[in-house]
């Protein structure tokens, strides 16, 4: 899985955009012996290396723009691109919950996926806000995976943080894509 700069004990987080489809849509097959497919990040993991494509930064003109087309993988874009990329992390997270109700799993999974890159780009998540979206959407068996890994990255990134331990934040790829030693 590519990721942030990766902690030594936190969640891992890829640093990368991938098709309109989100894990539970993307399903390749299973392994042998598996009575089911793989569900949330086993399932990405599968496509992954197959749709890696960097998160395009996007300006504060363009999301607004791409977020108001009404297309599925415009506004899924520019939905991680804010996540991803914008400093000011209430701007970004209020991006987010106004899709927070959106009918579109692939829409719902940029919504979870971009909660997390909050929690571990910034270290701040507002939490009243955030958690319930989280519940509700763990009612959905295809994002259920994502949400549990964005609760996992809120309780190490925010959480321990506010309780005073020494958490590295996550860094961001560079645009490309590709860490350092990868160029």
């Amino acid at each position: 899985m590519q990721t942030a700069k990766p902690t030594d004990t936190g969640p891992r987080r890829r640093g990368c955009e991938t098709s309109s489809v989100p894990p539970a849509e993307s399903r390749l097959g299973h392994a042998a012996g598996e009575d089911h497919p793989p569900k949330g990040r086993a399932a990405m993991n599968q496509t992954e290396a197959l749709n890696y494509a960097p998160i395009r930064p996007r300006t504060r003109e363009e999301i607004p723009s791409s977020l108001l087309s009404g297309k599925v993988q415009q506004i899924h874009d520019a939905l991680i691109s804010a996540a991803y990329w914008d400093e000011d992390w209430r701007w970004a997270q209020q991006q987010l919950v106004n899709f927070a109700e959106h009918d579109d799993n692939v829409v719902l999974w940029a919504v979870i996926l971009g909660l997390g890159f909050i929690a571990v780009f910034h270290g701040e998540i507002d939490e009243e806000t955030s958690l319930p979206i989280l519940n509700r959407l763990k009612g959905r068996p295809a994002l259920t995976g994502e949400v549990e890994e964005t609760w996992a990255e809120i309780d190490h990134f925010v959480t321990r943080r506010k309780r005073g331990e020494d958490i590295d934040l996550g860094e961001r790829l560079p645009e490309d894509g590709r860490a350092p030693g990868q160029r």
